[in-house]
């Protein structure tokens, strides 16, 4: 279960700050909230995924498929033919999905 608190800006305005325990028992914490409820529901929509297995860390979301697919793919067989990715702007040949056997 995580955590609601109310803090204050250098201007003055009230803001929210929802804290939780990520899967691997580290803390984090998302502010900005301009209300409790929005807050709140933040809340329950991270620990729902949690709870669920589908949490994904923001800092991992960030990671490109060229860093995931380019090793997976170099240890499949059969790079007869090949498939074009293009992942904002930059195109990726990858070996064709029926090949991978």
């Amino acid at each position: 279960m995580g955590s609601i608190e109310a803090y204050q800006t250098s201007t003055g305005e009230t803001l929210y700050r929802a804290r939780f325990r990520k899967p691997d028992h580290s803390s984090t914490s998302k502010r900005g909230f301009k209300g409790k409820r929005e807050a709140q529901r933040f809340l329950a929509e991270q620990e729902t995924a949690i709870n669920k297995g589908q949490f994904i860390d923001e800092m991992h979301s960030k990671t490109r498929l060229e860093s995931l697919a380019t090793p997976w793919l170099a240890g499949k067989k059969g790079n007869s033919e090949a498939i074009f990715v293009s992942t904002s702007g930059v195109g990726l040949a990858y070996p064709c999905a029926t090949d991978l056997g």
